[in-house]
């Protein structure tokens, strides 16, 4: 059997969903670029991930594929950059719901003069795309993406840093490193988060979210109850995904368990469904999923092995014989 990378590359995926959807009891850093009003905070670790035995078995190949198809490899060389060796780290943040405000950090080695040279030859082929303009004595890039959003950006002259946000305002906040910190709320929530993990997020449930959940009848009880998600992902020589949700009490955490049972057995349905090659793989992954309580708290627990990724990745006796 084999999976393609459309069916397999999910199963990373589902975990980050995973993580948004609902860790460990360490206290990480805030840092210091970290928007004072931020609601969302996720951390990659670029370097840790590539370095893994599972990115270079079964991943390595496939992204240096990608990036050296002619479009991807013609906008990076026009820019200098290789994202497997120029990026370290990534921080991404966001702030609000309707409209959010998002902050995106990456840190690593970038080469500041073919960066700043392909930004001016965008500018000047394309200028209703990308613009250069001066702010507080700070060269901005601003642009729009390929959904025609605005985005602002900034290469730090040393070199190290690359920022970029939705707002003009949010990223010249982050420039300057005027935050106070992560508000209270925050702060608890990234105090249970370790931070030395291949990917960790802190969510804060507000009270819009609260909001929103509260209008549906299976959540309306719950709504008041949810404090905060954190959760993590370790990718070494497997995919350890953990995922946690904070309540205000222990029968709500409860409550939030028995409903996650109650989604399992759909989650189930759906991988068996999901074709004759991917079925038992996603179902073997959904059967990998555990639920327990702690006091207040649901952790939500995946462990996606070597060797499921493998199952993923094999090719079955069929196609090994029409080849």
């Amino acid at each position: 059997m084999r999976i393609s990378a459309k069916t397999w590359l999910p199963l990373l995926g589902a975990g980050l969903v995973a993580l948004c959807l609902a860790a460990t009891a360490r206290a990480v850093s805030p840092d210091n670029r970290t928007p004072a009003d931020a609601e969302l905070v996720v951390s990659i670790d670029v370097s840790q991930i590539l370095a893994s035995d599972i990115y270079k078995k079964f991943a390595k190949d496939e992204l240096e594929k990608l990036l050296l198809t002619p479009s991807v490899k013609k906008e990076l060389t026009d820019v200098g950059l290789n994202p497997l060796t120029d990026i370290h780290k990534l921080l991404i943040t966001s702030a609000g719901t309707e409209k959010p405000k998002v902050l995106f950090v990456a840190y690593g080695k970038f080469d500041v003069d073919k960066i700043k040279a392909g930004a001016e030859k965008a500018a000047k082929d394309k200028p209703d795309e990308l613009k250069i303009a001066a702010k507080d004595g700070k060269t901005i890039y601003e642009g729009k993406g390929s959904d025609g959003k605005e985005f602002f950006a900034y290469l730090d002259p040393n070199g190290n840093t690359v920022l970029a946000s939705t707002e003009r305002d949010y990223l010249m906040t982050a420039i300057a490193n005027k935050s106070a910190g992560p508000g209270k709320e925050m702060q608890d929530a990234l105090s249970k988060v370790g931070g030395k993990e291949s990917i960790w997020l802190a969510a804060i449930i507000t009270k819009e979210m609260k909001k929103q959940l509260a209008s549906m009848n299976w959540a309306k009880d719950l709504a008041p109850k949810l404090d905060a998600v954190t959760g993590a992902i370790n990718v070494a020589n497997d995919v350890q995904t953990n995922v946690v949700i904070h309540t205000t009490d222990a029968k709500a955490a409860t409550d939030v368990k028995k409903l996650l049972n109650q989604v399992k057995p759909l989650l189930t349905l759906g991988a068996q469904s999901a074709g004759e090659e991917a079925a038992p793989v996603l179902s073997e992954v959904v059967d990998n999923i555990k639920i327990t309580t702690e006091e207040n708290s649901v952790k939500i627990n995946l462990k996606v092995t070597e060797e499921l990724i493998e199952k993923a990745h094999k090719p079955d006796a069929k196609e090994s014989k029409d080849k």
